[in-house]
Order: C-alpha cells, then sequence, then structure tokens
C-alpha cells in the first residue's frame, strides 16, 4: 500500500484524478488533507464517515472518495490517524494536500501544506505554461507572503520556480522522496518542456516530468 501526497497549486486535483484512474484496477482511496470538491466525476463510490465506507466495503477494485463531512460541496479533511486506520483497505491513497483558491501559483503559510507521516511519495505541482510570462501578483495565491519569500519579480521563470522548490518550509515541507510535476504542458511546445524540465531539474535535483505516465509511485 501507498500513499502519494499532492502538493502545490494549479493542476492537482486533475492530477489526482488522471492518477485514480490510471490505477483504478487498484483498489485507490482519493481524498484530501486540507479540503477538496466532491470528487463525483470520477466515482460514485463516496462515503461521508469511514463507519459508512466500512459497512459497504466488500474489497472490490476501483476508486473510493472518503471524507468526515461534506461543506459547500467540498470534502473536509481526514486526520492522519483516519489516513493510518484505512490503509488496510486500499492498494493506494492519493491525498491533495494543499490549497491555491485555483490561482496558478502561492506562497505557503506555516501550516501548509499538510503532508503526512506516513507519506510515500510527495507530487509537487507547478504549471509549466506560466514560465515566460509576465509577473503578476493577481496570479499568486498569498501574495505577501510570496514578496517577502521570494521577491519581486520581472517574470515567472525557471529560476523563480527553482526558489520555490528549494524553499524548505514550501511545495515539499515534511517530505521525503519528491517528484516535480509540471501541469499545463500541453500549451506549450515540445521543446520547451523538455527544456525547462532539464533545466528545473539540475537547479532543484528532483526528477521533474509533465506526463502523467512518467509518475512512478514506486520511486
Amino acid at each position: 500500500m501507498k500513499i502519494i501526497s499532492i502538493s502545490g497549486s494549479g493542476g492537482k486535483t486533475t492530477l489526482m484524478k488522471k492518477l485514480a484512474k490510471m490505477y483504478s484496477y487498484k483498489r485507490v482511496l482519493i481524498t484530501t488533507s486540507t479540503m477538496i470538491e466532491v470528487p463525483s466525476d470520477v466515482t460514485d463510490r463516496i462515503y461521508t464517515s469511514i463507519n459508512d465506507f466500512k459497512r459497504h466495503y466488500v474489497g472490490e477494485s476501483g476508486i473510493y472518495a472518503i471524507t468526515n463531512k461534506i461543506k459547500n460541496n467540498k470534502f473536509t479533511a481526514l486526520k492522519e490517524e483516519e489516513i493510518y486506520d484505512l490503509q488496510r483497505f486500499f492498494d493506494l491513497i492519493l491525498i491533495e494536500a494543499d490549497g491555491s483558491k485555483k490561482l496558478p501559483l502561492k506562497a505557503w503559510r506555516s501550516f501548509e501544506p499538510v503532508i503526512y507521516s506516513n507519506t510515500y511519495l510527495t507530487i509537487g505541482v507547478m504549471p509549466i505554461d506560466l514560465i515566460g510570462k509576465d509577473f503578476d501578483l493577481d496570479l499568486i495565491f498569498n501574495k505577501d507572503i510570496f514578496l517577502d519569500n521570494y521577491g519581486q519579480r520581472d517574470k515567472f521563470d525557471v529560476n523563480l520556480y527553482a526558489d520555490i522548490v528549494n524553499d524548505k518550509d514550501g511545495l515539499f515541507k515534511n517530505a521525503t522522496r519528491k517528484i516535480l510535476y509540471m501541469s499545463k504542458s500541453d500549451l506549450i511546445e515540445d521543446y520547451k518542456r523538455n527544456e525547462i524540465c532539464k533545466k528545473l531539474s539540475s537547479l532543484t535535483g528532483l526528477k521533474v516530468v509533465y506526463d502523467i505516465k512518467d509518475i512512478d509511485i514506486n520511486d
């Protein structure tokens, strides 16, 4: 059984759903340590309590979604001990562990991201299509913290992304195994994608990918 936590900004929920579908031949749980929209577009196995799930569970493969409360059409967080309790029922647990108010980039408050200690792999998500565009604070969640941590820039560039990734109190805080996933890759040319990923890997020491097929959950 593997627990995968997904942190970062634009593209987390989409990635989580794609991974769930990719591994749906297994028993897959999707949930959150923060808040996510009810994932009714990927599964109808939605449970609003762990006890409700246990009463109905028959061990079938597929995608399951569990929370203890739905508020404003959003799942609220499962606690770490609740994730521990659920481990024996699943082959793969996918946890959305961060929020960005649907903005492309963010800075992290002291309690973010919420990466539980039993996480096997943390996937950091950042949108590749923003690189090269003019710097705009309105595209950033927690903009004041962002300015304090990374400063004013002329453009969103690879060096800024590397600074964000390398911040020990940011994207990968409390993570052990790490991989960086560049979302929105369909919006730029192949050669640019490869060039950006290669440079980011050099600056961060991480595996950097833009194709979901290159995310090996056994890394």
